[in-house]
């Protein structure tokens, strides 16, 4: 799965490998089981192939017990020959085929036991991971849901299936199958983990919370609904505590790079530079060769104003992954402040070759063309930063200065330089307004009534330039709020 958050622990491929060999028959039928062994024989008869076949299952499974695993093959495929409407046995060997492999030759048998026994959601469930393996993802998910259909407290098949939906990205069926889930089993702390993965992706943080917390009460030592707990209180800036959930993760999974290089990103929010590093490096030291820890090294010496000792991080960030957009923009931010713009000319254009829609990488690069004396490349980039970002009034500001002010007067346009300053200046006035609004409202929220006139009448004057008549009635409502000495509420 993807990284906003740890995986699941039981995984598709590797829940898959695990549970299938267990599984047990608890969803056969009493019927279906009297139906598999055949009509019971009178006293004295005559011994039938059927027979002979459920004592070479119970011979085969011995062996299986034993871990005679090649004969327990040969074994159980004879039965399978004298009965074949021995569905244990077809599982069995299927089970083997499995562990070798040897999907193709197991998906026939435990399709047959499909087949055979329609109900049978333990079958159904193994013809799910057999395809899964195969590749086969959409039938396996078609197994894996009519599984769950025929019996909903069959944990192996619910696990596959919500693994399966999660890996897929299908999250609103899996955050109804991960709530039910949950109800059916409220003692699993893995479900309350994996519903909370779904609800992170869904971008319902505060639901993922309760759910990780759960799991976490559940499992006090469950290092992935730790990780993910901060995961999820990091979407909702609640930085302290998303730090203190990934510290208790790495007390309890100290291996788990992931984590450190959250709590490393934490730090960083935090502007906690030195701890950043300290914490990151504590990772390298584990492990060297891990790119975005010496990434984010870079970006808090940064930060620090150490200009020159972030350029080694970022460059072996960059030697690990040099695709890694934000390492070659960081390492083109530090050559412009170090004023050498050629070699910051090369960096962005790599980050723009891997990300062209990036519009502070255009921006910066029509920074640095300006400076090599490139007009027209920096015009096209000041152009492509303002389309990309039609709000973003810096690289319109520094375009319409350009035009107006190049020595080269095909370069000039002083009608488009007109136009784009004085849109700037329009958006800056309503901007300036909300800003002035904003601290009025939080002098009032504070108790600071005179300030909160003094601000909105400035906010109010700011939108009258505007000719904005529904910010004026606003901002106008506001000031008599503060004049009455009310705070603002909506």
């Amino acid at each position: 799965m993807f990284c906003p958050v740890t995986p699941p622990r039981r995984g598709i491929p590797l829940v898959l490998g695990l549970i299938l060999f267990t599984i047990g028959w608890h969803e056969t039928s009493a019927a279906e089981q009297t139906s598999s062994q055949g009509t019971p024989q009178p006293a004295g008869s005559t011994t039938t192939s059927a027979d002979k076949a459920r004592e070479l299952l119970a011979l085969g499974k011995r062996m299986l017990r034993q871990g005679k695993t090649q004969e327990a093959e040969s074994v159980l495929a004879e039965a399978v020959k004298l009965d074949t409407k021995l569905v244990e046995a077809r599982i069995q060997l299927g089970n083997l085929q499995l562990k070798k492999s040897r999907y193709q030759e197991a998906l026939e048998h435990f399709r047959e036991a499909v087949r055979q026994r329609p109900k049978n959601a333990d079958a159904r469930t193994m013809a799910g991971v057999v395809m899964y393996r195969l590749g086969m993802k959409q039938q396996a998910l078609t197994e894996f849901t009519r599984a769950v259909q025929l019996a909903p407290k069959n944990k192996s098949a619910r696990e596959s299936l919500g693994s399966l939906l999660l890996e897929r990205q299908m999250l609103i069926p899996a955050a109804t199958h991960y709530a039910e889930t949950v109800r059916l089993f409220p003692e699993d702390s893995e479900s309350y983990n994996d519903y909370g993965v779904v609800l992170i992706q869904l971008d319902k943080p505060p639901e993922a919370i309760t759910q990780f917390r759960k799991a976490i009460q559940l499992e006090p030592d469950y290092g992935s609904a730790h990780h993910n707990l901060g995961k999820a209180l990091a979407m909702g800036w609640r930085l302290d505590e998303a730090a203190k959930a990934f510290r208790k993760s790495l007390k309890i999974s100290p291996e788990n790079l992931s984590t450190h290089i959250e709590l490393g990103r934490i730090l960083l929010r935090q502007q906690q530079y030195e701890e950043a590093i300290d914490q990151l490096n504590k990772l390298l030291e584990r492990k060297s060769d891990v790119a975005e820890a010496h990434y984010l090294i870079g970006v808090a010496q940064g930060e620090l104003g150490q200009h020159e000792q972030a350029l080694g991080p970022l460059t072996e960030s960059l030697r690990l992954r040099p695709e890694h957009v934000l390492a070659n923009y960081q390492l083109g931010r530090l050559m412009d402040k170090l004023d050498r713009p050629a070699q910051a000319a090369t960096h962005l254009s790599n980050a723009l070759r891997i990300d062209p829609g990036n519009a502070d990488a255009h921006f910066l690069m029509g920074h640095v063309q300006e400076k090599l004396g490139n007009a027209a490349q920096a015009i096209s980039h000041y152009r492509e930063a303002s389309w990309l970002r039609s709000d973003w009034d810096q690289p319109k500001a520094a375009l319409a200065l350009l035009l107006a002010t190049h020595e080269d007067h095909l370069q000039r346009d002083g009608a488009e330089a007109l136009r784009l300053a004085t849109n700037c200046l329009d958006r800056t006035r309503e901007r300036m307004a909300d800003i002035l609004g904003a601290l009025a409202s939080a002098n009032a929220e504070n108790g600071q009534f005179s300030e909160a006139v003094e601000h909105q009448r400035q906010a109010l004057e700011w939108a009258g330039e505007t000719g904005n008549e529904e910010l004026i009635r606003d901002m106008t409502d506001r000031l008599e709020l503060y004049e009455a000495e009310k705070p603002y509420r909506r």
